[in-house]
């Protein structure tokens, strides 16, 4: 138990306060909520039910209970149960508007069934309907009392529909049985006189009847008197019955009540209820006229079902047998087609091999052909070669013969003039060596010759703008230059400079070349190159022009394909010459490159044709393609037929198949584009 909760209160919920006001003072009951009222109407009886806690208070909410002087001065004792009956018997209770609203529709119902049972129809003569007894309440606007007891209410309820319906709603009548002594027999027509004419009654039974008693007092009055009781059974309004009372009780009979509610008499109750019965098994027999009506409907509806069940199943089967007819015929022409194409595909695949053959051996010819020009071209190469070199050779001497004789008429010149023969060494001053400029304007005050090999064989020093490729002339000006005067030259001849000083300077020239290196060849490198080039540009061209000529002389050879009316024998026809020749070319490819491996040919060769469909047997670029085409409502039906053990339709002849659906179905085909 937590600590913050109170020992000494006692939480009430759900409650209903019962209160009463005495001399200004306030006392009130704690109770469960719809038990006081079953309280007030009897049907609850243990009190420890109704209250929530057995003591009176001042104010319920507030926990203030009353004392008990109060209790004495207001209900005349202290004692608790006393005072809280009486403030159940005549306090206030707060009700809610739902409990209210339940409470008067309870009233109200048992209102309208009362007087259901107090009132006829006097047109009909039958008990009236609920709907219409509540629906004539509500107009005249009949207000519920819950103070009241129902049957008071119902009276005068009953009382304000005769007053407002006069030809309509009666009271019914009350059953009376009267009995009275045989020696007033005076009494008795006095009696049956004022029962018919002023109460307005009916007279059921009589025995005996008045007319028999009069003569049996005429006769003997002695009889008469011994003779047994009067009795009379009639029927009276309600209002009559104490006048009824009071003057059977003058005669010295008694009066007793049969029953309080009835029709009429019992010979019109009997035809009523006749009536009623007869309706009732008029109504019976209707409703199973109807029920064998609609029993017999039933049963043909079942029957023309079962007709038309039947009809289908003999359908269905006659389809049956026609397609296992057809598929019979569909499997013989199939055999029948096999075992052509068999013959077909052994023809030609003897005439594929003979072609085979004569292709192998014209490629054989070819290549020995192509072999033997190779060396014709080789052995024209090796002479041409060995010619440049001749010519090489007899150019070195020639120039070598040259620079001899400059170099001896040189020498021969020198001598002459008194020169010497060689020249004095470089100054090597410091100022010189400082600066590029300053090198340059103590050469430049000297009058030196310019060397035309020095440019050639590493001249170190610079000048002042000028580049060592610009004075060599090898610039891109100096090429644009130098190209026309390439062209002009001899094949074996150069342009530039070979390494050898000119005769007049062979003698003054310092960089001139070792006798030790190797001569420098006459041809430049760029020309063996561009030889080699060639030749193997020769080499590819004619192994090119060999592949086109192996590739024409397959087409000629390949056989045409037969002209098949139809479609089926077509396209096997076709798939057969396909796989044929894959398998020649993959034969022709080993024997033409067996180092390549078959491998590499299928992969180029799916390279080349793209994938496939495995129903249709179509090839596609892309694999975008053949998602668009499984799709396709042509690829369903051949999954279709596949699943049958039927050969797929090609694309022909699924136009074909469409348009006579189209041309079957009735459809008016649309042409657009225009």
């Amino acid at each position: 138990m937590s600590l913050k909760q109170p020992v000494t209160q006692v939480r009430l919920t759900n409650v209903a306060v019962v209160r009463l006001r005495l001399g200004g003072e306030r006392f009130e009951v704690a109770c469960y909520k719809n038990k006081v009222i079953n309280w007030r109407e009897g049907k609850e009886t243990n009190l420890n039910e109704v209250l929530q806690i057995d003591a009176v208070f001042q104010n319920v909410s507030k926990g203030e209970l009353a004392r008990k002087a109060e209790l004495l001065r207001y209900f005349g004792t202290d004692d608790r149960r006393t005072c809280i009956l009486k403030i159940l018997e005549k306090g206030e209770l707060q009700v809610s508007e739902l409990e209210r609203r339940q409470q008067l529709e309870s009233h109200f119902n048992d209102i309208v069934s009362l007087v259901i049972d107090l009132t006829y129809s006097a047109v009909t003569g039958l008990p009236l309907s609920r709907s219409a007894v509540s629906g004539a309440l509500k107009d005249l606007g009949f207000a519920v009392r819950l103070q009241q007891p129902p049957k008071a209410q119902a009276l005068h309820a009953a009382l304000l529909l005769q007053h407002h319906n006069p030809g309509q709603i009666r009271r019914r009548l009350m059953r009376l049985k009267m009995q009275l002594p045989g020696a007033a027999a005076a009494a008795a027509a006095s009696m049956l006189h004022y029962i018919v004419r002023e109460c307005a009654g009916i007279i059921e039974t009589q025995d005996p009847t008045v007319d028999v008693l009069l003569q049996r007092q005429q006769q003997d009055v002695s009889s008469a008197a011994a003779a047994t009781e009067w009795l009379v059974v009639f029927l009276v309004p309600p209002g009559a019955y104490r006048e009824v009372e009071e003057k059977v009780q003058e005669a010295g009979g008694s009066l007793s009540v049969v029953a309080w509610n009835c029709l009429h008499g019992t010979q019109k109750e009997q035809q009523l209820q006749l009536k009623m019965e007869q309706d009732q098994l008029q109504q019976q027999l209707d409703e199973l006229r109807q029920q064998q009506a609609q029993l017999q409907q039933d049963l043909e509806v079942e029957s023309q079902r079962r007709l038309q069940v039947r009809e289908e199943e003999q359908q269905r089967r006659q389809e049956r047998r026609q397609r296992r007819q057809e598929q019979l015929q569909a499997k013989q022409q199939t055999q029948k087609r096999i075992q052509a194409q068999q013959q077909l595909e052994k023809q030609l695949r003897e005439r594929q091999m003979r072609q085979q053959q004569e292709l192998s051996q014209q490629l054989l010819e070819q290549e020995l052909e192509d072999k033997e020009l190779l060396q014709q071209h080789l052995k024209e190469l090796e002479q041409l070669q060995l010619q440049l070199q001749e010519q090489r050779l007899q150019e070195q001497e020639e120039q070598e013969r040259r620079e001899a004789t400059a170099a001896h008429s040189g020498r021969s010149h020198r001598e002459g003039t008194g020169c010497p023969n060689t020249p004095g060494p470089p100054s090597t001053d410091a100022s010189v060596s400082n600066s590029r400029r300053s090198s340059f304007s103590s050469s430049s005050s000297e009058d030196q010759l310019c060397c035309c090999c020095c440019a050639e064989w590493g001249d170190d020093d610079w000048t002042d703008t000028t580049t060592r490729a610009q004075r060599k002339n090898r610039g891109s000006k100096g090429r644009k230059q130098r190209q026309p005067q390439q062209r002009l030259l001899p094949p074996g001849a150069s342009g530039g400079f070979v390494g050898v000083p000119c005769p007049l300077h062979a003698s003054t020239c310092v960089h001139q070349r070792d006798k030790t290196a190797k001569p420098i060849d006459s041809a430049p490198r760029r020309t063996q190159q561009h030889q080699r080039r060639r030749q193997l540009q020769q080499q590819q061209k004619l192994q090119q022009q060999q592949l086109k000529l192996q590739e024409q002389q397959q087409k000629q050879q390949q056989p045409k394909e037969p002209e098949l009316h139809d479609s089926l024998t077509r396209e096997a026809l076709r798939w057969l010459n396909r796989d044929v020749l894959q398998q020649h070319q993959e034969e022709s490819t080993t024997t033409a490159f067996p180092e390549a491996s078959p491998s590499a040919s299928t992969a180029q060769q799916q390279e080349q044709r793209g994938p496939r469909c495995r129903v249709c047997g179509d090839m596609f670029k892309d694999v975008v393609e053949l998602r668009v085409h499984c799709k396709s409502s042509r690829h369903a039906t051949n999954l279709r037929r596949q699943a049958d053990k039927l050969p797929p339709l090609a694309d022909a002849e699924w136009n074909e198949l469409q348009l006579d659906k189209h041309l079957m179905a009735g459809v008016p085909t649309e042409v657009r584009g225009f």
